[in-house]
């Protein structure tokens, strides 16, 4: 004869975890530190384009074509000079151009050159501290040659530490599927 033991336990529950925001696999060989780099998609240093700008949740693939975008910092695009290239890890994510640093005392403003695909269009999310202070659309409208030049006034935040995020951020708009960001200047000026 063959006996099985059921033992009487009290159940215990696993930690909650919403399925957008997955965990490591239990028993994962991963540390905290390499899992994180797993989930934020290509990320490099911009410094020589932006002092003290990185780039973070970077993707290099058209998602509903399979198309890949070479991403990074390029000596010429377009016509122009060291052009970041930047786009979205999907269609939920933004990538982010980040810089942690003190505003300034005076008139502080972030000046911009920004382009896209001539068949795209993004979202440009300014957001200051994790709070958005600044949205347009970049499309045919609001850069019909390709780019447009945008000023936001980080007055308000002098003498404080913040942490910007220049966000290019999927947009749905006539079908369009190029989200593919380009950054012709990215600077802080204090007159």
């Amino acid at each position: 004869k063959e006996y099985f033991l059921i033992p009487d336990k009290k159940p215990v529950p696993s930690e909650f975890v919403q399925s957008w925001e997955p965990g490591a696999v239990a028993g994962t060989k991963f540390t905290e530190e390499e899992f994180a780099k797993i989930n934020k998609g290509i990320e490099f240093n911009i410094d020589e384009f932006a002092p003290g700008f990185y780039v973070t949740y970077c993707g290099n693939v058209i998602r509903a074509t399979d198309k890949k975008v070479d991403t990074g910092l390029k000596k010429e695009l377009n016509g122009k000079k060291n052009v970041l290239v930047t786009l979205p890890m999907d269609f939920n994510t933004g990538c982010i151009v980040k810089k942690t640093f003190v505003v300034p005392e005076g008139k502080t403003v972030l000046k911009l050159n920004v382009g896209r695909e001539m068949d795209g269009y993004w979202q440009l999310l300014v957001q200051c501290n994790g709070t958005q202070i600044f949205s347009k659309t970049i499309n045919e409208e609001s850069a019909p040659d390709g780019s447009c030049d945008i000023e936001v006034d980080l007055s308000q935040y002098a003498n404080r530490e913040i942490t910007l995020e220049l966000v290019n951020q999927p947009a749905c708009w006539r079908n369009s599927i190029n989200f593919t960001a380009y950054w012709n200047k990215i600077e802080i000026v204090t007159e």
